[in-house]
C-alpha cells in the first residue's frame, strides 16, 4: 500500500471554481491549502462533495500519482469503508482513501 498526497490545491481550485469571487480586488490566498493554523479544513469532506466530474478528477490524479494506468475515471462511489472505489474507463477498479489532510492511500487494483 502507497501513500501518496492529493494536491489540496486542485480540489480547492475546483471548488473554488463553483463559488463567486465577491471582490475583484481581493487578493488569492496562497500557502497553507489545508485551513487555517489548526488545519480545520477536512480535505475528505470537500472531495466529498464534489460534483461527480471534478471528484473523478481527483480521483485520477490520486491514481496516476500512484504510478498507476488509468486514461480516465468512469465513476467514483463510497464503499461500506467511507473509502472511494475509482473506476477506470478499461474496466479497473481502484480502492482510494482520502483523509482529512488530504493524503490518498490507493489501496489496488481490486480484483472483481
Amino acid at each position: 500500500m502507497k501513500r501518496y498526497m492529493v494536491l489540496a490545491a486542485a480540489a480547492a481550485v475546483m471548488v473554488g471554481g463553483c463559488q463567486q469571487q465577491e471582490a475583484a480586488d481581493q487578493p488569492i490566498e496562497t500557502g497553507n491549502m489545508t485551513g487555517g493554523p489548526d488545519n480545520s479544513a477536512n480535505i475528505a469532506q470537500e472531495v466529498a462533495e464534489l460534483p461527480d466530474p471534478a471528484r473523478n478528477a481527483v480521483m485520477i490524479r490520486a491514481i496516476l500519482d500512484a504510478g498507476m494506468n488509468c486514461e480516465e475515471v468512469t465513476k467514483s462511489v463510497r464503499d461500506e469503508q467511507g473509502n472511494w472505489e475509482a473506476t477506470c474507463s478499461d474496466g479497473a477498479t481502484h480502492v482510494i482513501a482520502i483523509q482529512p489532510d488530504g493524503t490518498a492511500k490507493v489501496i489496488s487494483p481490486v480484483r472483481k
